[in-house]
């Protein structure tokens, strides 16, 4: 991104250096502006300051340029260039993390110096040339070095961050310093580094900010390490000092929602949300919980509240989707991916969620043109593939879905899906054995869902193959792997009526009537 960015800057400076060389002087005033403009694109980056303010002083010395000229005479007066530098001092900076945002403090300002004018006097006094203010800059160097920290920290140069607040920690005891010292340790995977930090700072500071952005650090770190037991206590400790912070709230949910603890989830989210009605992601979070718990109500509620703040939120708009999908409202699904598509067009979630929304409206080519379209512009979305070599077995095409499931046993993490729509072609191939081999690899996953359909498929194998007795034992354990589902009880009522059970056959499929759920592939 930075040499992309930096190659234009150079071949900017470079149209410049022509330009200068027959230009009047209009021209070479406002080429002079210009230059100005690209010095304050440069100070955003700090690896490649240095290297295009050597260029440019080079050329104010070549062509005599007046320095005035390159420094405005009112901020009202200021290039447009300077206001992203502006906007990321004054606010959180373009995909700034909450961490980041929590731990950031003020920018510091440039020194300045207002003279004041004697009784009588009609303007301000000339200012001194830029030259001659050098002298009488006082800023320290480890002030110096605690900017330049701040700025890697703000580009995601975790390293060289790190290497710049170490000198300012090393020089004097600054709370700030240690805690972005920390964080950048901690982005850095240096854990035991950052916690020396941490533990060093608790030794003295008393102040409740620094002690919560301490714990809020070592959340990061136990949450990255896998430790997410040890990330809720830290930051249950931030919510018990500072109960009106909304990001920790957010924290804690994702922490609770981790540990499998939904209703706690809901409840952090919702106050996340309380305390900032407008924060987007709080009600994504908030909504998805409220989803997994199948409070469908609930998440079309606070999604609809939130979309009609965020418009155009994507992840707010998918989650709107498989609301959609699970009330089997298939044309307002397609139409909420194909607006998240619109605003993320590598959303592979969104690219399968619409396929499976064309399949489900009987539109099979339709769906297979989607896949397709998605792995010709991501070779590597192996669920993508998946999705595909399901499609043609639905679609008939066994051979192109044998060929496709195969490849994806290399790439798919979830191969136990892969093996049990594998045994699914070779039962519509009439391969029988090698159906029942499929399934059983299948049958080994240790989740629950993905074991009992695998269960379940073998079973029907077993009863497609005239072996009852067999299929009876690997039907009752697909039951055994869940809730009560009609299709398993109606394989079960198959089974009973083969072995010469009537009355038991009636029994299984009264009760697979009164659930009407469907088949759980």
């Amino acid at each position: 991104m930075f040499d992309a960015g930096f190659a234009l800057l150079f071949r900017a400076v470079d149209r410049i250096r022509k330009q200068l060389a027959t230009a009047d002087a209009d021209l070479r005033r406002y080429l002079a502006e210009e230059l100005y403009c690209l010095r304050q694109l440069g100070e955003q980056y700090i690896d490649h300051w240095m290297t295009l303010e050597e260029q440019i002083t080079d050329l104010i010395h070549t062509y005599d340029l007046p320095d005035g000229l390159l420094e405005p005479a009112s901020l009202d007066q200021a290039p447009v260039a300077a206001a992203p530098a502006q906007a990321r001092a004054d606010g959180q900076s373009p995909g700034e993390s909450r961490t980041a945002r929590a731990h950031r403090g003020p920018s510091p300002a440039a020194p300045m110096v207002r003279l004041a004018a004697g009784q009588g006097h009609k303007a301000d006094p000339p200012s001194a040339p830029v030259w001659a203010q050098l002298g009488f800059d006082d800023t320290p160097p480890v002030s110096v070095q605690f900017r330049k920290g701040l700025g890697y920290f703000d580009l995601a140069m975790f390293r060289d961050a790190a290497t710049a607040l170490e000198q300012v920690v090393q020089g004097a005891e600054t709370p700030l310093a240690r805690l972005y010292l920390a964080a950048s340790y901690a982005a850095e995977g240096r854990s035991e580094d950052a916690m020396a930090q941490l533990d060093h700072l608790r030794k003295y500071v008393t102040d409740p900010l620094v002690f919560c952005a301490t714990r809020e650090i070592e959340a990061q770190i136990h949450l990255a390490a896998g430790r997410t037991e040890l990330a809720l206590q830290a930051l249950a400790r931030v919510t018990a000092t500072l109960p009106k912070y909304p990001d920790a709230w957010f924290n804690l949910s994702l922490c609770y929602a981790k540990l499998g603890d939904l209703a706690a989830a809901e409840r952090c989210a919702a106050l996340a949300l309380a305390l900032d009605p407008h924060d987007a992601e709080a009600a994504c979070v908030l909504a998805a919980v409220q989803f997994a718990r199948n409070h469908i109500a609930d998440a079309e509620s606070t999604c609809r509240q939130a979309l009609s703040e965020h418009p155009r939120h994507a992840d707010l708009t998918l989650l709107t989707a498989h609301l959609h999908r699970v009330k089997g409202e298939w044309d307002a699904c397609a139409r909420a991916c194909q607006a998240v598509i619109r605003a993320r067009p590598d959303e592979g979630s969104a690219w399968s969620l619409l396929a499976w929304a064309r399949l489900q409206q009987g539109k099979t080519e339709e769906a297979l043109a989607l896949l397709q379209k998605r792995l010709a512009v991501c070779r590597e979305d192996a669920a993508a593939m998946v999705q595909l070599g399901v499609v043609l077995l639905l679609a008939g095409d066994l051979d192109r879905a044998e060929r496709v499931l195969t490849r994806c046993l290399a790439k798919y993490p979830n191969k136990s899906l892969v093996w049990i729509a594998l045994g699914k072609v070779s039962l519509e191939r009439g391969e029988r054995r090698q159906a029942h081999t499929r399934f059983l690899r299948a049958a080994k996953d240790v989740r629950p869902a993905v074991r009992r359909l695998a269960l379940y498929w073998y079973g029907r194998a077993m009863l497609d193959a005239d072996c009852p007795e067999q299929a009876e034992r690997y039907l009752k354990a697909a039951a055994a792997w869940g809730a009560p589902n009609a299709a398993i009880l109606s394989a079960l009522a198959e089974t009973a009526k083969r072995l010469g059970r009537p009355l038991e056959a009636e029994k299984w499929q009264d009760r697979a009537r009164q659930l009407n759920s469907p088949d759980p592939s």
